[in-house]
């Protein structure tokens, strides 16, 4: 799969997005061809960028602080990359699955740390399966959010593979 990971970017920190890197390093391990995209704001290039990478899922971490951007983010990949899944994760949409997925018409939301629910995912979207059996979702399901239940966490530091010279594009820092 192609996966485009965007990190909603307000601010101009240089602290880069480490659970996109993390989820971005799991991915890439399971073969997945993996955009990551850290724009500063006001930079409208990322858009361009993630749609000549044309990917089959857009996942975005969010910040409640970030939130304004990410909704002008999605819907403006929305329009451009009308086919691609949507998704969201990180602080904001943990709190608040149910009113991110609805305001930002997501596919779903990644509720927690998303390293092994992003994997899981990825791996069942390839093979045309549904996502309802994977732990660390909240899924839109007749109008209704509908959480799958938690995913047991493991410790990062020794589970998860640092991503180190990899093919991955990555603009934005």
């Amino acid at each position: 799969m192609r996966v485009s990971l965007i990190y909603a970017r307000s601010n101009t920190s240089i602290q880069p997005p480490l659970g996109l890197l993390w989820i971005a390093a799991v991915l890439e391990q399971d073969g997945h061809h993996v955009q990551l995209v850290d724009p500063l704001p006001g930079d409208e290039r990322s858009v361009d960028d993630v749609e000549r990478f044309a990917p089959d899922l857009v996942g975005l971490s969010i910040l409640t602080t970030e939130y304004p951007r990410a909704r002008q983010l999605t819907q403006t990949l929305k329009k451009r990359l009308p086919t691609a899944r949507y998704c969201a994760g990180g602080v904001h949409p943990t709190a608040l699955p149910a009113e991110t997925m609805a305001d930002l018409g997501l596919d779903f939301v990644v509720v927690g740390e998303g390293e092994r629910t992003m994997q899981e995912v990825c791996e069942r979207l390839a093979n045309g399966s549904r996502l309802g059996e994977v732990r660390g979702l909240v899924l839109p399901v007749n109008g209704k959010a509908v959480p799958t239940g938690p995913r047991p966490q493991s410790p990062i530091w020794t589970s998860y593979p640092c991503r180190q010279g990899t093919s991955s594009t990555w603009s934005g820092i």
